[in-house]
């Protein structure tokens, strides 16, 4: 799950606190979600015009596959 496309609804980051971590050991299943809507009936969600912050260290080539655009799942140049 840390080499998956990335969730911003369910971790600040996109992924699990454990990933891009050298200290901590992720569990073999995915963490739950990081980020809990206070009142999820009630609170509009959240609008924003930036761009989703950046994995240290990643690029898309790192991403899940994407089988329905390259042969392969991933670019050529991914290798």
């Amino acid at each position: 799950y840390c080499v998956w496309g990335p969730d911003y609804g369910c971790y600040e980051t996109g992924w699990p606190s454990c990933c891009g971590s050298e200290d901590v050991k992720c569990p073999e299943e995915r963490p739950g979600c990081e980020i809990v809507a206070a009142n999820v009936t009630t609170e509009a969600p959240l609008v924003t015009t930036q761009n989703p912050p950046s994995l240290v260290g990643g690029d898309y080539c790192v991403w899940g596959p994407d089988n329905e655009c390259y042969e392969t799942g991933w670019p050529s140049c991914c290798g």
